[in-house]
C-alpha cells in the first residue's frame, strides 16, 4: 500500500464512527447466526430421526439448539476478533505510512534549513573571522610596524649613503616592502577567499597557520606537519576549507583553557583522498559530550561566546563535499578531528 493511498484510507476509516463499524459487524453476524441456527436444527433433527429412529417431537430440537447456540457464539466471536485484528493492522499500517511520510518531510525540511544555514554562514564568514581577528591583528600590526621601520630607516639611509652602501639600504627597503605585502596578502586571502570548487592545500595552510599563530596564547604553539610535497588539491572551496580549519584550530585553542599546550595541524594524501588532522593536548571530551558535539546550537562555551553552529555547519560542509569528519577524544588526553576530503586535480 502506498503512502498516499494509506493516508487516504485512514482518513476514510476515521470518517466512519466506531458505532457504525460495530453495527455493521453485528448485522453481518446476525445473518450468520440465523443460517447456523436453521442449519443445525434441520440437520440435527434429521440425524436424530434417522440414526436414533426417534419420532418427531419438541425434545428432538434440544441438542441441535444447544449446539447451534455454542457454535454460533464461538463463530461470531472469532469473526469479530478477526475483523478487529484486520482493522488494527490497517491502522498500524496507516500510522506507519504517516510516520514515514512525516520523517521524509522532516528530513527534507532539515536539509533545506541546513542549506539555508550554510548560505547564511557564507555571508557571515567575515564576521566569524572578526571574532578572533583582534589577537591576530595585534601580531600583524607588530610585524607591519617592523617592516615599516626597516623601510623608513632604508629611506633615511639613502640620503647620506655612500655608493657602496646603496645596495644594503635598497635591500632593506625591498625586504620591508615584501614583508608588508606578504602580511597584507595573507589578511586579504583570510578575509576574502577566492571562489572555486577546489583549493591548493599547502598554500592555504601556510597562510592560515601564519595568521592563526598570532592568536595563540603564551606558551601555546601551533605547528604544521606536511606528509606530502608538491601541489596538493582538495575538493572544497578555499573559503569553506578556511572556515573548517579555522573553526577547529580556534576550538582546539579554547580547549587548552589559557594554559600552555600544543596544537598540530597535519595533512597527508593518497591517490584519491586528502586527510587533515587538527590535534590538541587539551582537556578532551567525555563520551556524553561527543554524542552531542555536532548538534545545532549545542555549545560548551559561556553565553555570548559561541552559537553552537560551528561544528554542525562544518560537518555538513564536509559531507556535502563527499567527505568525512571523524572525532577522537578522551578526557585528559586531548582531541583530534580528522577531515577526509576527495582529492582534486589541479
Amino acid at each position: 500500500m502506498s503512502k498516499l493511498s494509506a493516508i487516504g484510507r485512514v482518513d476514510s476509516l476515521h470518517s466512519d464512527p466506531v458505532d457504525d463499524y460495530e453495527a455493521h459487524v453485528t448485522r453481518s453476524d446476525l445473518l450468520t447466526v440465523l443460517v447456523i441456527f436453521i442449519g443445525f436444527i434441520c440437520a440435527g433433527t434429521m440425524q436424530f430421526m434417522v440414526i436414533l429412529k426417534m419420532p418427531f417431537s419438541p425434545k428432538i430440537f434440544t441438542m441441535p439448539l444447544v449446539m447451534a447456540v455454542i457454535f454460533s457464539f464461538t463463530l461470531v466471536r472469532l469473526r469479530i476478533a478477526r475483523r478487529r485484528l484486520v482493522y488494527e493492522r490497517e491502522q498500524k499500517e496507516v500510522a506507519k505510512s504517516k510516520v514515514e511520510l512525516l520523517n521524509s518531510q522532516l528530513k527534507e525540511l532539515l536539509h533545506q534549513r541546513t542549506e539555508r544555514l550554510i548560505a547564511a554562514q557564507d555571508q557571515v564568514t567575515l564576521a566569524q573571522a572578526r571574532a578572533d581577528i583582534g589577537a591576530m591583528a595585534s601580531g600583524a600590526i607588530h610585524d607591519i610596524n617592523n617592516a615599516l621601520t626597516a623601510i623608513s630607516l632604508g629611506w633615511e639611509g639613502l640620503e647620506d649613503a655612500e655608493e657602496e652602501e646603496l645596495g644594503d639600504y635598497q635591500l632593506a627597503i625591498s625586504s620591508g616592502l615584501s614583508k608588508a605585502m606578504k602580511i597584507s596578502a595573507e589578511f586579504k586571502s583570510f578575509l576574502r577567499p577566492p571562489e572555486g570548487e577546489s583549493v591548493e592545500v599547502h598554500g592555504l595552510l601556510e597562510r592560515l597557520i601564519s595568521l592563526l599563530r598570532r592568536s595563540m596564547g603564551p606558551g601555546q604553539e601551533l605547528q604544521l606537519e606536511r606528509g606530502a610535497e608538491g601541489e596538493l588539491y582538495a575538493q572544497l572551496s578555499e573559503g569553506h576549507l578556511t572556515q573548517v580549519l579555522m573553526n577547529l584550530v580556534v576550538n582546539a585553542r579554547d580547549a587548552l583553557q589559557h594554559q600552555t599546550g600544543n596544537i598540530v595541524v597535519s595533512v597527508s594524501a593518497s591517490s584519491d583522498r586528502v586527510t587533515f588532522k587538527v590535534s590538541d593536548d587539551g582537556v578532551g571530551m567525555s563520551p556524553e559530550l561527543q554524542q552531542r558535539i555536532f548538534e545545532p546550537f549545542f555549545t560548551t562555551k559561556d553565553e555570548g561566546e559561541g552559537t553552537g553552529l560551528g561544528l554542525h555547519v562544518i560537518d555538513h560542509l564536509i559531507k556535502r563535499a563527499q567527505g568525512e569528519l571523524i572525532l577522537d577524544s578522551a578526557v585528559g588526553r586531548g582531541t583530534t578531528f580528522t577531515i577526509i576530503l576527495p582529492r582534486a586535480q589541479p
